[in-house]
């Protein structure tokens, strides 16, 4: 009789055993989605503060800050320099960083500080924020066609846009500021070893392979530019800005060193991208937004209308 029990109390604990093993199963899903939800939100925060952080800029300057004024050669560090992110961060209570890097978006404690409020925990392709190069990563890209200067032509320019509320004229709502990118998005090819591109938050003005922006061409949209790239032979090679309906971005283009392209916006959520508009509000855009559509979002005074699938 004894040794029955024993026999049945075994299998007793078995059983214990495989129910809370199917428990864990049937909970982990649940775990991850609620995660992910989390994940979603932070970055949407993150978004909503820089818009507003741009918006303050605003009050203060009369206009949005540029994608990049400065010297045109990256390692001159003895002249001020800024970009857009860079321009923001007093507005975010980051001013110290300014402040110690001596208004020089380029210098070092600036390059290499990573701003967490730049960061999306969904995005995992650098975990802790830090670029191959020691340069730190940002998972949020400005607008080049708002923030830049696309009427300048593919010409090296400090890209000044000057552009104030009021010239948008296609409405606040559905103009696109800011959107997400991967700290880690494809690679050169050329390199030994392979040098991976990437978005790079303090980024200055060459090397578009690196920098904080996407829809970088011309206001109609028909041109990408590449005067911000290295020519061909060069470790890094060219550079072509992606505009039109060929600039839509991309959802979880993994892996990110073959599927990555570093001229669209990326987004790690499965759901959408995520922007930030000009009106201070954040919208969740889908996955199966017309191409056009994202294009009519991203420019700010073509006096288009956005197509139904805006709103869904």
């Amino acid at each position: 009789m004894k040794k029955i029990k024993k026999a049945f109390t075994l299998i007793e604990l078995l059983v214990v055993i495989s129910i809370i093993g199917i428990l864990i199963g049937l909970l982990l899903p649940a775990v991850q989605k609620v995660r992910a939800a989390a994940n979603r939100l932070k970055c949407q925060n993150n978004l909503k503060q820089i818009g507003m952080g741009c918006h303050n800029f605003h009050d203060t300057f009369m206009q949005f800050p540029a994608m990049f004024i400065g010297p045109n050669i990256m390692n001159d560090l003895t002249i001020p320099s800024t970009n857009v992110f860079y321009a923001i961060l007093p507005y975010l209570e980051l001013g110290a960083i300014v402040t110690n890097s001596n208004n020089r978006v380029l210098a070092p404690i600036a390059r290499t500080t990573v701003v967490q409020v730049y960061r999306c925990p969904t995005e995992t392709t650098t975990p802790d924020g830090i670029f191959d190069m020691n340069w730190a990563v940002g998972n949020y890209g400005a607008n080049y066609q708002v923030f830049g200067n696309p009427d300048a032509g593919d010409i090296l320019n400090n890209q000044d846009g000057k552009t104030k509320l009021t010239s948008i004229s296609d409405g606040t709502s559905n103009t696109v500021l800011f959107a997400e990118r991967f700290g880690k998005c494809g690679k050169s090819l050329l390199s030994t070893p392979l040098t991976p591109y990437g978005s790079l938050w303090a980024h200055g003005n060459d090397r578009c392979h690196y920098k904080p922006f996407f829809a970088y061409g011309n206001r109609a949209g028909t041109q990408g530019y590449s005067a911000q790239g290295d020519g061909p032979g060069s470790l890094w090679g060219p550079c072509l800005g992606k505009v039109g309906p060929s600039s839509k971005f991309q959802v979880a283009p993994y892996p990110y060193e073959t599927n990555c392209d570093y001229a669209l916006a990326q987004t790690a959520h499965t759901e959408g991208m995520q922007v930030s508009l000009a009106d201070g509000s954040v919208r969740s855009l889908t996955a199966n937004m017309s191409s056009s559509t994202w294009w009519m979002a991203v420019t700010p005074n073509t006096g288009d209308l956005l197509g139904r699938d805006w709103d869904n």
